[in-house]
């Protein structure tokens, strides 16, 4: 303040200029030599502790694009062995077909991250090798002498051979008519004897059925079964001439006298 009371403004000094500010320099501060100072440069990127570069100096190799963990691709491998192998066990048992299997097990290894068909050949194999051992236990069973009709194996076939015999013996002169209706009535005897059924010694009855009684209603269709099947012509006729038998095919009547499956679509073209 001066000596007449008015304020007294000194002006201020240039910036960078030698006033004795105690001011620190702004960012637009110039040195002595008036050239503007130079900005600072920027951070070069391939310095930075993401860089990639290691305190040695050498670049850091990074994984390539896909790449899985060892041990998460081992566990990986492992669960898709287990359920290849279910899927396997499933198609041998028959639970599943084979489309089901095949997808199954494409799916397991697909997660896997391995898409080449050679990684599944090995598993699809084992599906081919289980039909060709079907095939070749279906071929086996085909070609084995198939039992003959009408009697237990082992002993029809010496009963199928003896009219053939006997017609030989007849045309040799050796036998007479008479031993030739003995003959014919022995094998039939013995035929009988072979057909005979003991229901006890079957062996499903104690695996799939229950021992107890069954139900009153049960019991009479068992009983009228029986009833008819042991002259189904004559409960046919009986079913005919009683005047009552719906529009029927009379040739579907025994097996509905049998409790046996009927055909509907002949039962429909018939009308």
């Amino acid at each position: 303040m001066s000596d007449n009371g008015q304020n007294s403004q000194q002006p201020l000094a240039p910036l960078g200029g030698n006033s004795g500010s105690s001011a620190p320099p702004g960012p637009l501060h110039q040195s002595g030599s008036g050239n503007p100072a130079a900005k600072p440069a920027p951070a070069d990127p391939q310095s930075g502790p993401d860089s990639g570069a290691s305190k040695a100096g050498g670049p850091n190799p990074k994984p390539a694009a896909g790449d899985i963990d060892p041990a998460k691709q081992q566990a990986l491998d492992r669960a898709c062995v287990n359920v290849c192998t279910s899927v396997v066990q499933a198609y041998r048992t028959g639970t599943i077909d084979k489309r089901l299997a095949t997808h199954k097990i494409t799916i397991a290894i697909y997660r896997t991250g391995r898409a080449d068909p050679k990684h599944s050949d090995p598993w699809i194999k084992q599906l081919d090798d289980h039909d060709a051992a079907c095939a070749s236990a279906a071929a086996s069973g085909q070609g084995a002498d198939p039992p003959a009709t009408g009697g237990a194996p082992g002993g029809d076939k010496v009963a199928s051979a003896d009219p053939a015999a006997r017609k030989r013996q007849r045309e040799d002169g050796h036998d007479s008519d008479g031993d030739n209706d003995n003959s014919d009535d022995d094998a039939d005897s013995n035929r009988n004897k072979r057909r005979a059924y003991d229901p006890g010694a079957a062996a499903f009855r104690k695996a799939f059925f229950n021992t107890g009684p069954v139900s009153p209603h049960v019991q009479k269709t068992l009983n009228a079964r029986d009833n008819y099947t042991a002259d189904i012509k004559q409960a046919r006729r009986d079913v005919l001439r009683g005047g009552q038998c719906p529009p029927f095919p009379s040739e579907l009547l025994d097996g509905v006298l049998s409790d046996n499956a009927i055909d509907f679509n002949k039962i429909f073209s018939a009308r």
